[in-house]
């Protein structure tokens, strides 16, 4: 255990942070395009899942995600998160949602609420990620879809993203549910999930390369290039597997 309040630490962030603009509303052209490529991704993934009666996403953080849940869903829409800060931003962002204070591990619905849940960059935040993969089991109906994106610690983005923290001297490490991919794999298929779909995007760039390039002329140009070029690596046999962001749609079967 870290001994981190993360109630706390992640409620201060939210006041002291627009999530939204600091990611995927950032008017950074290589930000934008990082951030783009992962929405795009996780979209594919929730419309892969299908059309839901009621969904819910776990860690809503800026709200990017309503409109695409709103999308393939009948009735109502969830949003959860542990700080109430971020609630708030995406009932700001999406006003026809529900909003809920909770926590990942103890989501406090009835077992089988929801068709849909939704768990963006999430489950590497948490001490115990398995707890999130308990509790979405327990809150979807058999045949319900799970839609989950993560980072991959052996992608090179992450490595590189660990000696950033280190140079940059962060108190905190944000990632301590970080997850192999063939153990997340295991652990889903302990739980009773089938997966559909595994993919990953975010190829590029690495810290320091991102960096030194935001600080070039001509961004909007690059990010046009970055593009066209994380759409290519994305769609590569084995090259594809290898970005940073991985996007799971795992189904709930009816026993584990």
């Amino acid at each position: 255990m870290s001994g981190v309040d993360w109630r706390a630490y992640y409620e201060s962030k939210s006041h002291a942070l627009d999530e939204h603009s600091a990611t995927y509303g950032s008017s950074v052209p290589l930000a934008s395009q990082f951030y783009g490529a992962r929405w795009e991704a996780v979209a594919r993934g929730v419309a892969a899942a299908g059309v839901a009666e009621r969904s819910l996403e776990i860690g809503c953080g800026s709200g990017a995600y309503m409109p695409v849940l709103r999308e393939v869903t009948t009735g109502p829409v969830v949003a959860v998160d542990l700080a109430g800060g971020y609630v708030r931003q995406t009932m700001s962002a999406a006003p026809f949602a529900l909003g809920a204070e909770t926590d990942a591990a103890r989501l406090g619905f009835r077992d089988g609420s929801f068709d849909l849940v939704l768990a963006s960059e999430v489950i590497e935040h948490l001490e115990c990620p398995e707890a999130l993969l308990d509790e979405a089991r327990r809150v979807l109906r058999a045949g319900g879809s799970l839609v989950l994106s993560t980072p991959d610690p052996l992608a090179i983005h992450d490595l590189m993203y660990r000696v950033k923290r280190r140079v940059r001297g962060y108190d905190v490490n944000e990632h301590p549910g970080l997850m192999l991919p063939w153990v997340l794999r295991r652990a889903l298929r302990a739980r009773g999930f089938e997966i559909v779909e595994w993919r990953t995007c975010n190829f590029a760039y690495p810290y320091p390369v991102g960096d030194v390039l935001g600080k070039l002329p001509g961004q909007e140009a690059l990010a046009r290039v970055t593009a066209r070029l994380e759409r290519r690596l994305q769609e590569m046999p084995v090259v594809g597997r290898l970005g940073w962001t991985q996007v799971i749609v795992a189904r709930r079967e009816a026993s584990p």
